[in-house]
């Protein structure tokens, strides 16, 4: 029992019990406790812990255990040749034999139920303690072999220690473990020696599936079945497993050191949420590192990961900064969520100075967030930003983008966007004596359409201009 952990209803105990016949003697023991009769609780509990293990031994058997077939064939000699003396020998090492052999319980665990098993000797052979006073065990003792019985064997399933976790490793290596985390649960962990598992077997899953998803350079397939796994532990075990990871993660970083290995570390990170604040200030700091000076074309592949954790997302905005325009607009290009980069993006853009770089950053920089839902503030800071460039707003294939698809966007945000509107509006217009407001002379035919359906949407567009324009004259 865990610190802080309630006390167990003895019903809720029963109801854990997997092997009906187990099941049977325990229900027995705690009729007995329930009745004052504690000597015989004891001895029912160590009746359903041996029966449990007899039980499992033949399980294991039906799987091909050869130590197991073994057990089953002593077992069922020793009963049709009536050998008590076998049959006491066994009871006393069958233990011993739950342990060493079958990794059923674990050392800890063994002398527990050791412990019930010198009990039941002294409640079943009252000679073993006097002849004149009897052994009394008191309630207290009662409840705690019966909780010890069910927690540390009568829950489990017959696979338990190195051969449970051999177990659940093939089935994670095997080609047809799922990627969803649901179906991982639903189709096998559910199913699995991880139904009630002991802390140690869970640690055991952790951090060797960390372990592979951090020091290894796994296929991509494989790399989903472990996280899926990994995921799905956690989802059984919330707690336990945020323990276990704050304890193992630590150490395992500290063996994280070559480009690859920090890229799975951005990766898990990214996939398992919790994961950061288990890191630990060395980890954290070899995560920030690696987003500083990790090589540029590892970057392109790696900052879509860093920008979707948290914590990391104001070092990666930073090496952003950073990137070659080709790799930026790569970034763009490939990846689900181009909002991230569209403030880098926006300030390359506003910065040509030539027609012919407008040509290329307007193809790397704005066409490609015109196809996503725009804001009304991102419609307005394109706006602007075009509207301070008379390399840009001189530029046909870019009022051509404007005029086909920015506008219509803004068509949302009327009322939002119409200050940049007329701001942009004013950068063709000039002043004939006396004062009326015409537009630039020389303007392309696509300037002309774009200004037309800027005065269709706001008819109020050459007052506001004028108002705009008029103190400047002066």
């Amino acid at each position: 029992m865990q610190f802080g952990e309630r006390l167990t209803d003895l019903d809720e105990l029963l109801l854990r019990c997997r092997a009906p016949q187990s099941k049977a003697f325990l229900a027995e023991a705690i009729a007995c406790y329930r009745a004052g009769a504690y000597r015989s609780a004891i001895i029912s509990t160590w009746i359903a812990v041996v029966f449990d293990l007899i039980g499992k031994s033949k399980e294991l058997a039906l799987t091909g255990d050869a130590e197991a077939l073994r057990t089953v064939d002593d077992i069922e000699r020793m009963y049709l040749t009536d050998n008590i003396t076998a049959a006491l020998s066994f009871e006393r090492n069958i233990l011993e034999q739950a342990r060493e052999k079958f990794q059923l319980i674990s050392y800890i665990e063994q002398e527990d139920l050791q412990r019930l098993f010198t009990d039941r000797n002294r409640c079943a052979h009252p000679s073993l303690r006097s002849l004149e006073e009897s052994y009394q065990p008191s309630g207290e003792l009662v409840r705690a072999h019966i909780y010890n019985a069910v927690v540390a064997l009568l829950q489990h399933p017959p696979v338990q220690g190195r051969k449970a976790f051999q177990s659940i490793l093939e089935a994670i290596e095997s080609d047809t473990f799922p990627t969803q985390v649901d179906r991982a649960l639903e189709q096998y962990f559910r199913h699995s020696p991880l139904v009630r598992a002991r802390p140690t077997l869970i640690k055991d899953v952790i951090a060797v599936l960390t372990k592979h998803l951090l020091l290894e350079q796994l296929p991509e397939a494989e790399r989903l079945r472990k996280f899926a796994a990994l995921l799905a532990v956690f989802e059984m075990y919330r707690q336990e497993g945020e323990r276990i990871l704050q304890e193992e993660l630590p150490k395992i970083v500290l063996r994280v050191l070559t480009h690859v290995q920090l890229a799975n570390l951005l990766v898990y990170l990214q996939t398992i949420p919790l994961a950061w604040y288990a890191l630990g200030d060395p980890g954290r700091d070899k995560a920030r590192y690696f987003l500083e000076s990790g090589p540029d074309d590892q970057m392109v592949a790696m900052l879509p990961v860093a920008l979707n954790i948290p914590a990391l997302r104001a070092a990666a905005y930073q090496r952003l900064a950073t990137l070659s325009d080709d790799d930026l607009a790569q970034l763009i290009q490939q990846d689900s969520h181009p909002a991230y980069y569209f403030s880098a993006a926006l300030e390359r853009w506003r910065q040509s100075q030539s027609f012919e770089e407008s040509k290329r950053l307007t193809r790397q920089f704005l066409a490609p967030f015109l196809s996503t839902d725009l804001t009304a503030e991102q419609i307005t800071q394109i706006i602007q930003a075009c509207a301070g460039n008379s390399q840009l707003y001189d530029h046909f294939h870019t009022i051509r983008l404007f005029k086909t698809q920015l506008l219509p966007l803004s068509e949302a945000f009327l009322d939002q966007t119409k200050e940049a509107w007329v701001r942009f509006y004013e950068r063709f217009c000039m002043f004939l004596p006396p004062e009326i407001l015409v537009r630039r002379l020389g303007l392309i035919d696509d300037q002309e359409s774009l200004l037309n359906s800027i005065e269709e949407s706001y008819p109020d567009v050459i007052p506001l201009v004028h108002k705009v324009i008029e103190p400047n004259r002066n």
